[in-house]
């Protein structure tokens, strides 16, 4: 055995452990990811004992050799009690590793996951070096709390091989390979739960033939119902119209790998179980409440590796794929917890990046200057670096700080004794706020050369804030503020979650009345408000709640109920890129920028996006119905064409519901047209807990954001009401969204 360093032993092997919380460790320059739940235990007691075994000395400093060597070269301590029995341990390991690549289709040392190159092509990246700063490396390593750290071993890497192996099931189970895939990773593979996939296979076949389908779609088909396939001309129209990411070739011999996240056309994309409950809506067209305004989505991204936006294979090609229906520019908030953890002015290449993203997008920027540390200078020098690399008009507003309400034991009262948070924010927290705006606004000391109305507070860690808490920030700090912003999470970390308690109403009934209040305290200044930080859990997310097909659901629902208060908009935060709530995920393959993963979140950003369009009004307010209230519709009508757009959120984990929508207009008044229904839905028994075989409107996407897939929507023909009435009903399978769409014919 030719001599290794343990780290890049650990690094070439995948020795991971069972439990999802275990921590992950840096081996050949990447965190090797150990939470999948299928691998054996000793695999995990080997990396302890191999922990142990390298004792005081860095990972990168010990070397392991054979047998015959000297194990010790490298300065460790003599432990020949053990360290034979430790190599062979490893060995096998390596040995059982290999025997899972080959079964899980990857060739030897091409394992994504780390660090290899897939079977089907050569690097999915061009080089592109990460700039290196010592000074802001060491501040972004200050920035990456534990939780953090540990959530990076479910990036993409590792998200993928779980991508592929679920696809290899599926095309065991039917015996297909879908298009564009290289031999080996088609290869029938024995899946560590192939007896359970064959059973949900099984049990979606005999929810198909239990209801005619059409296409294979797995949509019910009678004959109110057919479906609408696009022409090939039509397809190819439209992806020219999606683009293809720069630099990502779809085709198989070029030299992005294609990841087939979905089954094949022969598959259901859901289960069709009979509907168990019925549900009727009706829709006020003369309620137009408010407009929901453009820009209104974004995303955040702390400061850690932000410059990556601009670097990342493709990112930018997702931005735009989300402002394509017409938007507006994507706004990009920079900032969170390494807000005020950076006591140094990021380099000049951080902000030029962002300064190409806004020159190539038009995205825009809200950016955080840092409030904790007390340094007028330190806040002055990034507002000042902002303004010199990026362009006028870039930045629309500078965020002071990050969640105040959590300084905790962090600032100290006049005698030097450290504050609670809520000692803090009574005592000092506006005097501090408004001391830092007034030096930046004026910089000569006198209010002859203030600029007035250019930053953004008071940054809340959440909604469950009084209202008269944010009237009295405002009283005091009003002159300087342009935006209120404000912080939403469903819950955090450590509290009980489970997919379906992400999505229960009464939390968000009780939170969205509060933020509807706050909305209209913040307008009394003439202030408008945004969630400038938004996601299902807090502190990086919880494994199976914000990495499922629940969080695209609430992440679709939760943009419209925050729209629905009046706010002017969310921001989807994505940690530094590669926690469990991140939407759009990066990830390294040789050290190199690869192109992201898309993950279910993603899917819910991309259908709100299609359901708002370039200009469109909510028309009255949420419409909960269904049961238990497991149905929520949220009706829109277009600005410009007065088209219907209604989308109907079933979130419901396994009963399917018919849904009756009913306008209060006549046959003739417009909208007797048959309406057309793209479902957003996962495939599977428990669809609320997928990672994967996620479509929206038939379509999903690949590394990259490669759409792949084909274009399926559902034609569901008008029935008037006995009152003459139009009216359409749409059956709703479990965990499911769809947008329904009917033209104006006047």
């Amino acid at each position: 055995m030719a001599e290794v360093a343990l780290s890049e032993l650990l690094y070439r092997c995948p020795v991971r452990g069972t439990r999802s919380k275990e921590r992950s460790v840096h081996a050949g320059g990447y965190l090797v990811p150990r939470s999948y739940q299928q691998q054996a235990v000793q695999r995990s007691l080997i990396l302890q004992a191999g922990q142990a075994w390298l004792g005081s000395c860095g990972s990168r400093q010990c070397a392991l050799h054979s047998i015959s060597g000297n194990p010790w070269q490298a300065g460790m301590p003599p432990r020949p009690a053990w360290g034979v029995a430790f190599t062979l341990l490893v060995l096998a390991a390596c040995l059982q590793a290999a025997a899972e690549r080959k079964r899980f289709g990857w060739l030897d040392g091409g394992d994504p996951a780390y660090g290899g190159q897939m079977s089907q092509g050569t690097d999915p990246a061009k080089p592109i070096p990460r700039p290196q700063s010592a000074l802001y490396a060491a501040q972004l390593q200050q920035v990456r709390d534990p939780a953090e750290q540990q959530d990076t071993k479910v990036a993409a890497k590792f998200y993928q091989r779980k991508l592929l192996q679920e696809t290899s099931e599926d095309q065991s189970a039917n015996g297909t390979a879908p298009a564009g895939t290289s031999s080996t990773a088609a290869q029938p593979s024995v899946a560590v739960d192939s007896q359970q996939q064959q059973q949900v296979v099984q049990a979606m076949a005999a929810s198909a033939t239990s209801m005619p389908t059409a296409n294979g779609t797995g949509m019910p088909s009678t004959a109110a119902n057919k479906i609408k396939m696009p022409s090939a001309t039509t397809a190819q129209m439209r992806k020219a119209q999606v683009g293809t990411p720069n630099d990502i070739p779809t085709n198989p011999e070029g030299n992005i790998p294609v990841i087939t996240t979905s089954p094949p056309a022969a598959v259901p994309l859901y289960i069709t179980p009979n509907a168990t409950f019925e549900s009727t809506t009706v829709v006020s067209m003369d309620q137009e409440l408010l407009q929901i305004p453009q820009s209104f989505l974004g995303i955040s991204h702390e400061w850690t590796h932000v410059e990556e936006l601009n670097n990342i294979p493709g990112y930018k090609d997702i931005l735009n794929m989300l402002t394509q229906y017409g938007s507006g520019p994507m706004i990009i908030r920079v900032g969170g917890g390494s807000t005020d953890k950076l006591t140094t002015i990021p380099p000049q290449y951080v902000y030029q990046a962002l300064a190409q993203v806004y020159n190539e997008i038009g995205a825009q920027f809200i950016l955080g200057v840092n409030f904790e540390s007390s340094d007028v200078e330190l806040a002055r020098g990034q507002l000042d670096a902002a303004r010199s690399y990026m362009p006028p008009g870039s930045v629309i507003t500078f965020e002071i700080g990050n969640e105040p309400n959590y300084y905790e034991g962090t600032k100290k009262d006049s005698q030097g004794q450290p504050l609670t948070a809520l000692q803090y924010v009574r005592s000092n927290l506006i005097p501090d706020w408004t001391s830092l705006a007034k030096q930046l606004s004026c910089p000569c000391g006198t209010t002859d050369c203030c600029t007035y109305k250019q930053f953004a507070g008071p940054v809340w860690g959440h909604v469950n804030v009084y209202p008269a808490t944010i009237k009295w920030f405002l009283d005091q700090t009003g002159s300087f503020v342009n935006l209120t912003t404000l912080h939403w999470y469903k819950a955090t970390k450590e509290s009980y979650n489970t997919p379906t308690t992400l999505l229960e109403e009464a939390p968000i009934r009780q939170e969205m009345n509060n933020l509807r209040a706050l909305v209209q305290t913040s307008q009394g200044f003439g202030i408008p408000l945004r969630i400038a930080e938004m996601n299902t859990v807090s502190n990086s997310g919880r494994v199976g709640v914000s990495n499922v097909f629940a969080a695209a659901l609430w992440t679709l629902d939760g943009c419209f109920e925050v729209a629905a208060t009046g706010a002017v908009g969310v921001n989807l935060h994505q940690g530094s890129g590669q926690n469990l709530y991140t939407a759009i995920l990066r990830w390294y393959n040789q050290n190199v920028l690869s192109p992201p993963v898309l993950r279910p979140p993603f899917y819910g950003m991309l259908m709100f996006q299609q359901a708002v369009k370039a200009g469109s009004k909510l028309l009255g307010t949420t419409q909960i119905s269904g049961g238990s209230g497991v149905i929520k519709v949220w009706p829109l009508v277009d600005v410009y064409d007065r088209e219907l757009r209604i989308v109907v959120v079933n979130k419901h984990p396994s009963e399917a519901g018919s849904q009756t929508l009913t306008l209060n207009l006549l046959v003739g008044d417009g909208y007797d047209s048959a309406a057309e229904v793209s479902r957003l839905v996962a495939r599977g028994e428990d669809p609320l807990s997928a990672t994967s075989s996620i479509t929206i409107g038939g379509l999903y996407y690949a590394v990259g954001g490669v759409e792949q897939g084909e274009e399926v929507t559902e034609i569901v023909p008008m029935t008037p009401t006995a009152d003459g009435r139009v009216s359409w009903t749409i059956y709703m399978p479990p965990g499911s969204a769809a947008l329904v769409t009917v033209e104006c014919q006047k």
